[in-house]
């Protein structure tokens, strides 16, 4: 039968079922109207029966006086045993029709399922190759979408390691840029001391002691005139230093220094050398200085110093055309001291212009 049932189409397992828990109920309570009936009629008779007795004998009848006593409280028991009778069969018709609503209740809940009857197990609707299909090709797309948002995250991963190495490359960059500009700032200090000791020019041609020179007036009538000037020191011969020699080209002509720096690093040993050959050919302020860096890619803190120094104690005009040079160098605020040209021709002109 629960085979037949679970077989059955929803709509028409619940007509049966919900059929079937009307009956029961319907005779359940004919059952009880029959008993019901039965149980009225006796106690109809039995009191009827008792009416009579009491009419034949005129006097209400005494229990344990007489035999009509007893047979009246016979009849009483009897009647009390027959009304417990009916309550105890009600309340087992109750208990059958609640049983069998469960029962009811208990098959409509697990008709739904296979696990819930011991019949054979439905068959399972057949598949549609259509739809199985798009289930792959979509269990497909899931797997190269997963695949991508990997390799997107390792991109990630990447790049934010790339990162993290560029700012710790960017923070060490930082940190040598605050020593350079420390060291620049105790170099300017340095050179300001040096200015602030040494006497100007013409304090200094002033204090020289006075030589008659070659042109100087004879003794003689009248008012005579004397050329006093300072001494001055004989021009250095012209000197060429072939290229590779410690870095420098340096030549003297026209009487103009030109030094023409062939490293492409200017730090504190090249700083010095340049220092060095540049003061031993120049002596004074008025001496002019052609600087060609046009060469140099990168100057540092010592570097900067020595070409500020340069600039400041001689005449000096500096070729240069590497722009992070120049960006350091306005960084640093020595731009407004030099005088930057492009080319040596700009130099020359430069020079041409002033005198």
């Amino acid at each position: 039968m629960i085979p037949l049932l679970v077989a059955m189409p929803d709509p028409v397992l619940l007509g049966v079922v919900g059929g079937a828990l009307a009956l029961a109920v319907l005779v359940g309570l004919l059952l009880a109207k029959g008993i019901r009936k039965a149980v009225e009629e006796k106690t109809d008779d039995l009191a009827r029966r008792m009416q009579t007795l009491q009419m034949g004998s005129g006097v209400k009848p005494k229990t344990g006086d007489d035999g009509e006593g007893k047979a009246v409280a016979a009849l009483q028991a009897e009647v009390k045993k027959l009304r417990e009778s009916v309550d105890l069969l009600r309340d087992k018709t109750e208990l059958r029709l609640q049983a069998i609503s469960k029962a009811v209740e208990s098959g409509v809940r697990a008709a739904p399922g296979t696990a819930a009857h011991s019949g054979p197990p439905a068959k399972a609707p057949a598949e549609d190759p259509a739809a199985k299909a798009a289930l792959e090709a979509e269990k497909k797309e899931l797997a190269a979408e997963r695949e991508r948002l990997a390799k997107e995250k390792q991109a990630l991963k990447d790049e934010l390691a790339t990162t993290k190495k560029e700012r710790d490359l960017l923070a060490k960059g930082r940190a040598g840029l605050d020593q350079e500009r420390e060291q620049v700032a105790r170099d300017r200090d340095q050179i300001a001391k040096e200015r602030a000791a040494k006497p100007p020019p013409a304090a200094a041609a002033a204090a020289a002691p006075a030589t008659p020179t070659a042109g100087a007036a004879r003794p003689g009538p009248g008012p005579t005139t004397t050329s006093l000037r300072a001494a001055k020191p004989p021009e250095a011969a012209p000197t060429l230093r072939a290229p590779g020699a410690g870095g420098l080209d340096v030549e003297k002509r026209e009487g103009i220094l030109r030094v023409k720096v062939s490293y492409r690093e200017v730090k504190k040993p090249e700083a010095q050398e340049m220092v060095d050959a540049i003061f031993s050919q120049t002596r004074t302020k008025e001496d002019r200085v052609l600087l060609d860096l046009s060469n140099t890619s990168y100057v540092n803190s010592s570097g900067l110093s020595a070409i500020t120094k340069i600039a400041l104690e001689r005449d000096c005009r500096i070729v240069l055309t590497t722009d992070d040079v120049i960006k350091v160098m306005d960084l640093m605020g020595f731009l407004p001291l030099l005088q930057i040209c492009a080319t040596e021709a700009e130099a020359l002109r430069a020079f041409a212009g002033a005198a």
